[in-house]
């Protein structure tokens, strides 16, 4: 997926961790994702969302994120492109979207391809200390 494209996999990785330490907001990791979607053919966009779904699990279950508590990711549009629209989700941790304790930060994010235009949502749960 990131073929001829190290250092755009090396920036990746820099922004996760950035997240990780809250020294970038969700808005900006959401407009990186939107960029990197973006420059994908329609047959790697599920290859994408995998590639996300094993970052986030790995970082979750190494305890490298101790302040996340949980995440949600959802990709919608025409996924490996199909005529329906089609979405896929990703959940990890708690998730609990109507609590007043943990509030969710959200974000949603419009990618506008050559092959139409895709959604991104991602929901994260910080946890209380």
């Amino acid at each position: 997926m990131f073929e001829k494209r190290l250092i755009l996999f090396v920036d990746f990785i820099k922004t996760i961790s950035l997240l990780n330490e809250n020294k970038i907001s969700l808005k900006f990791f959401g407009v990186f994702l939107g960029l990197i979607f973006k420059r994908l053919h329609k047959y790697k966009h599920k290859k994408f969302f995998v590639f996300l779904k094993k970052i986030f699990l790995f970082l979750k279950n190494n305890k490298f994120s101790k302040s996340v508590g949980g995440l949600k990711f959802e990709l919608s549009g025409k996924l490996r492109g199909k005529t329906m629209s089609s979405k896929i989700t990703f959940s990890s941790g708690k998730i609990s979207t109507q609590t007043f304790k943990n509030s969710p930060s959200y974000i949603q994010e419009h990618v506008f391809t050559k092959y139409g235009v895709f959604g991104l949502k991602l929901w994260l749960i910080n946890n209380i200390i």
